[in-house]
C-alpha cells in the first residue's frame, strides 16, 4: 500500500504571499467567531478569503494548522489589552477593593472580545492537547501581570501563601467567566461578577 504524502505548506517571503496568508488567518477567525469548530471547513475559509483551496493549502496543513495560527494571533491582541489595562490600574486606586474589581472586569472583557471565538477555543482545548497548551501559556503570562498588580497591595492583603492565593483567585474567575461564555445565566452578569469581586475581596483581604 502507497503511504499517504504529508502536505507540504510554506511560510510565504514576498508581501503578496504574506498577504493572502493572513487573509485566510482573518477569515478563519472571523468565521470560527460566529460558527462551531465543526462547521467551519478548509473551503469555506478559503471561501471568506477570497483565495483558492490550493492556496489554502499551500499555506496551512489543515483547519486546525490555521486554527492554531488564529488562537496565538488572538492571545497576543489579548495580551497588549491587557498590559495596557494593567498599566493604568497601576496609575490608579490605591485601594485593594477597587483594584481587585476593575482587575475582574478587564478579566471579562478579555473574555467578552470574539466570545464565540474564545468559546471555540475553550471547547477544542478539552480535545486537544495543543490547544490546551496555548491556553495555559496566556493564562499563565495573565497570572504574572496580575501578581504583579497585587505586589503593590501587599500591605493590605492577609493571605498565608501567596502563590496559592494567586492560582486560586485567577483560576476562580477563569472558570466563572468560562461558565458564563458556554453555559450562560439566569442571573444577569453585572450581578455575577459584582459578588465575585466582593467574594476575591473578602478573600483577599485584611481583617
Amino acid at each position: 500500500m502507497q503511504k499517504k504524502q504529508k502536505k507540504i505548506v510554506r511560510e510565504p517571503v514576498q508581501q503578496r504571499g504574506k498577504e493572502k496568508k493572513a487573509k485566510i488567518i482573518t477569515a478563519a477567525r472571523k468565521l470560527l467567531n460566529r460558527e462551531d469548530y465543526e462547521t467551519v471547513t478548509a473551503n469555506r475559509i478559503a471561501g471568506e478569503a477570497g483565495v483558492s483551496v490550493g492556496t489554502f493549502y499551500s499555506y496551512f496543513k489543515d483547519k486546525r494548522d490555521v486554527f492554531l495560527e488564529v488562537i496565538r494571533q488572538y492571545s497576543e491582541d489579548i495580551f497588549g489589552e491587557l498590559i495596557a489595562s494593567i498599566r493604568d490600574l497601576k496609575q490608579g486606586s490605591s485601594n485593594l477593593e477597587e483594584v481587585v474589581r476593575s482587575l475582574i472586569l478587564v478579566a471579562k472583557k478579555r473574555h467578552d472580545h470574539e466570545k464565540g471565538l474564545h468559546k471555540q477555543m475553550l471547547v477544542q482545548s478539552i480535545r486537544d492537547p495543543e490547544i490546551r497548551e496555548l491556553s495555559y501559556i496566556e493564562e499563565g503570562r495573565a497570572d504574572s501581570l496580575i501578581r504583579e498588580i497585587l505586589d503593590q497591595y501587599k500591605d493590605q492583603i492577609d493571605v498565608k501563601d501567596p502563590d496559592a492565593a494567586i492560582f486560586l483567585v485567577t483560576n476562580c474567575v477563569e472558570e466563572m467567566i468560562h461558565h458564563l461564555i458556554i453555559h450562560g445565566s439566569e442571573i444577569p452578569e453585572e450581578r455575577v461578577f459584582e459578588e465575585l469581586a466582593r467574594m476575591v475581596y473578602r478573600y483577599l483581604a485584611r481583617p
